[in-house]
């Protein structure tokens, strides 16, 4: 009998499990359909297009555009801006040349008068102001020991001047370059409360333009009455609206017919006036030719003539003194020396003479020093000039975060405004309902809360 209860107990145990699993599922398929009939069934369903406009805030009003016509005349080719500083240019060239041809035509014997007397040669003199090359001069000149152990002397000092030059100028860089990132960090620290104001500015800036606007649509909405709610269901019936296409058309239709007439009678002009114009350049160039080639012809005639006459007589041009400037026709050699290298130069010559070891060793030390101290100013005013641009631009920064704010709520008005004018357009045409409007005034609040330009930014 106990084996009987229990074998029983046995077989109604997987009968509640399978029923427990049953139901779950059950409860599954049903979330399943409520979730599809939701989220899936209901997207589904059609929109009017008046659902779809004002949900995607797709305004009725279109910016103002111009007459047709006055696009066209503006796009045509305009022939006066174009042709005319052409016709001007070419003109005024064959012009001139014309003139100028003229003018040498009847002044070219006057003008050959003044070059028959040749200018008198002069001497080349070669200046040599740098010291190496001046040692490599008397090293070519006259390669004797001392002068090659004078030339290696200023090439040697050439390079440790150099070197010395270039650690002074990497010390100055190094030494700019610390202080400039400083600076930079200072100011980057700074101008996190400049921005912080900027970007604290810009959520003002919106939360105020959401009450505002929320006020104006909870004023519209608390004034609608029953009546008027009505006259929004219904007035749609009630609209009436002319139109004047045909007359706009036939009066487009004239004036096209007189622009065209128009447009004929100034290409006829311009090719009349084209053809004239080609004609004047072609004989101002045939006049222009013919006045170089007789002038030229009147040249060579008086220049012939005056070689058999002689043209000594009337000389005003004699030869510079030898003196001053060398013999004429030959290279002489001079050389100008000014750095503490030359006296190098003259020491290692001749290194008895105390005078110019003193005085080579004075001008070094004086250059030296004068060198160090002329670039570490440049350094201290490099730094004090880029701590003070600094300065400047964190107070411009600080000048500019309400210009900032007042951008981005430009901005942000020139976005919202057209958005407001719809939404009174369709408050005042009586054709929308009451819960139309208000979808309508939703996105436009949603339209500011996250629409650009954004605060981020």
């Amino acid at each position: 009998m106990l084996n009987t209860v229990a074998m029983k107990k046995q077989a109604v145990a997987p009968k509640k499990n399978v029923q427990k699993r049953e139901d779950k599922q059950e409860i599954n398929k049903t979330l399943e359909g409520v979730l599809i009939n939701n989220h899936v069934k209901n997207d589904t369903k059609t929109m009017s297009i008046d659902q779809i406009c004002d949900s995607l805030m797709i305004t009725q009003t279109s910016p103002v555009i111009k007459n047709n016509q006055d696009d066209n005349k503006k796009k045509t080719f305009d022939y006066k801006k174009a042709i005319l500083p052409l016709v001007v240019g070419v003109g005024t060239a064959f012009g001139g040349a014309a003139v100028i041809s003229l003018v040498l035509k009847k002044s070219s014997k006057a003008i050959l008068k003044n070059y028959c007397e040749q200018l008198p040669p002069i001497a080349h003199n070669m200046n040599i102001p740098e010291e190496p090359h001046l040692a490599v001069y008397e090293m070519i000149r006259n390669p004797n020991p001392k002068n090659i152990i004078a030339a290696g002397a200023v090439f040697l000092f050439s390079a440790l001047t150099l070197s010395a030059k270039s650690f002074v100028d990497g010390v100055k860089e190094i030494w700019i370059k610390k202080r400039e990132a400083d600076i930079e960090r200072d100011l980057q620290e700074n101008l996190i409360t400049v921005e912080a104001s900027a970007f604290s500015g810009k959520l003002q800036s919106v939360n105020s333009m959401l009450k505002e606007n929320a006020d104006y649509f909870k004023k519209v909405f608390n004034e609608l009455t029953p009546e008027q709610k009505a006259k929004n269901l219904f007035g749609s019936y009630f609209g009436f609206k002319g139109s004047s296409n045909n007359v706009k058309k036939d009066n487009q239709s004239t004036n096209l017919n007189e622009d065209v007439k128009k447009d004929n009678k100034k290409k006829a002009y311009l090719a009349l006036g084209g053809a004239l114009f080609l004609a004047s350049c072609a004989l101002l160039g045939k006049f222009t030719f013919s006045n170089m080639r007789k002038a030229c012809q009147e040249m060579d005639d008086f220049a012939k003539n005056t070689v058999k006459e002689g043209i000594k007589e009337g000389k005003i041009f004699s030869d510079a003194s030898s003196g001053l400037s060398g013999d004429a026709g030959l290279i002489s050699f001079y050389s100008y020396l000014n750095e503490p290298r030359g006296h190098l130069y003259n020491w290692v010559l001749n290194p008895t003479n105390k005078f110019l070891k003193n005085i080579f060793v004075s001008f070094s030390a004086v250059s030296a020093v004068g060198y160090v101290f002329k670039q570490g100013m440049d350094a201290f005013k490099t730094v004090n000039v880029a701590r003070e641009n600094s300065k400047t631009e964190l107070d411009l920064k600080k000048r500019l975060v309400e210009v900032e704010i007042e951008n981005f709520k430009a901005k942000k008005n020139s976005a919202i405004q057209p958005l407001r004018d719809e939404f009174d357009r369709k408050l005042n045409s009586k054709q929308k309902t009451s819960e139309e409007l208000r979808d309508f005034a939703e996105n436009i609040l949603c339209e500011i809360k996250n629409g650009p330009p954004y605060v981020y930014s």
